[in-house]
């Protein structure tokens, strides 16, 4: 007789959100499905309390489309996916859903840090915004609600585990690198639509175009490139989220990208540029993706994203020194090019995700 798996409620955004996170869910699914039947409670659609279910996973990010994963994650402890551990903005975000008692120590752990007081969150971030103050990166420690709420905190950086397993020693935090499946043959027609050609050199930013992604500074590096190459191009790579010129030779800027667009032109860059400023604790796909692969990436000289730097082409950057650091890297990287098929690096493997969660999920001594 076959025995039923288990059920297994997966919250987070859902398939008709532009995120991310969802586009991982949905990939995710199939990969849990030797081991659990999968329900995906999508923010925003039918609520199904997690109560219902065997067991429970959170995706865990930093706006709205994660206020019913928040939600469930506070009624019933599971296993919290933390794709940013300063997830302060989705807190602001959903300020409404959030009792008195708990908007009021967190306005109190801001005044502590910031020396603002306020009366709300839009408040808060109002007076922030006025002094120059960036009020979504003030590390009050808010992931302890979820942290602390939960069976397991699961992250995809080690130095983002090592961080947090410093910070709540009663809690248990694993570390998983974020899953990317190998790289596969793909439109070579794609590149084409954009102007890279067949010989050209490929320096990409991928996802949301925001200044926290240190679009000023590539630029600024891009721009004192003295005697560039004519066959390099620059690459920005997704939705843009803040004003600013990127209309300069050499620069080629796309715009939102379905899923086969980006895929397409990740695979035909040479060297990938993702950086944070300020970092949130942030998961980045596309910086997995490139060290998966072995293809050179400048990172950003984080314990975060030294946490996800496997592999042997990780390049990391103090991105406070200036363009010219970045500037000297991306000509080293230029000069050293070589054969892009380095290849793939097997702890990135799905399989092994889904092993490991399942083992955090159930609590069953699976070694990876």
């Amino acid at each position: 007789m076959r025995v039923m798996p288990p059920s297994l409620g997966v919250y987070g955004p859902g398939p008709r959100d532009r995120s991310g996170v969802a586009t991982y869910i949905a990939e995710s699914l199939e990969h849990l499905q030797p081991f659990f039947r999968t329900h995906w409670v999508a923010n925003g659609e039918t609520w199904i309390s997690p109560n219902q279910f065997d067991y429970a996973l959170y995706h865990i990010g930093n706006n709205e489309l994660h206020r019913s994963s928040l939600r469930a994650a506070m009624l019933r402890p599971g296993v919290s996916l933390l794709h940013e551990y300063l997830h302060l903005d989705l807190y602001f975000q959903v300020w409404e859903d959030i009792s008195e008692a708990r908007q009021r120590e967190i306005l109190s752990e801001l005044a502590r840090k910031s020396g603002l007081s306020a009366r709300s969150a839009s408040h808060f971030v109002e007076q922030a915004n006025a002094r120059g103050i960036d009020p979504y990166a003030i590390d009050i420690g808010i992931e302890r609600y979820v942290v602390e709420a939960s069976k397991v905190g699961l992250v995809h950086s080690s130095g983002v585990a090592q961080r947090l397993r410093e910070r709540y020693r009663r809690s248990q935090i694993e570390a998983v690198p974020f899953p990317v499946r190998p790289w596969g043959d793909y439109d070579r027609s794609i590149p084409e639509k954009f102007g890279i050609h067949k010989n050209m050199f490929v320096f990409g930013a991928f996802g949301f175009i925001g200044e926290y992604k240190c679009i000023p500074l590539i630029l600024d590096a891009w721009q004192n490139w003295r005697g560039k190459p004519a066959n390099v191009v620059l690459l920005l790579a997704g939705e843009r989220q803040f004003t600013i010129n990127t209309e300069f030779e050499g620069v080629i800027e796309t715009g939102w990208l379905d899923s086969q667009t980006f895929n397409a032109l990740i695979q035909r860059t040479d060297c990938g540029v993702q950086l944070r400023k300020p970092s949130l604790g942030e998961t980045s796909g596309p910086a997995a993706a490139f060290c998966a692969h072995n293809r050179p990436v400048v990172l950003s000289d984080t314990p975060e994203m030294r946490g996800i730097g496997i592999g042997k082409n990780a390049r990391f950057l103090n991105v406070n020194a200036g363009n010219e650091e970045l500037l000297a890297l991306m000509q080293a990287l230029y000069e050293g090019r070589g054969d892009k098929r380095a290849g793939y690096i097997e702890e990135f493997a799905w399989s092994l995700w889904a092993k490991r969660v399942h083992s955090c999920v159930t609590g069953a001594a699976m070694g990876i």
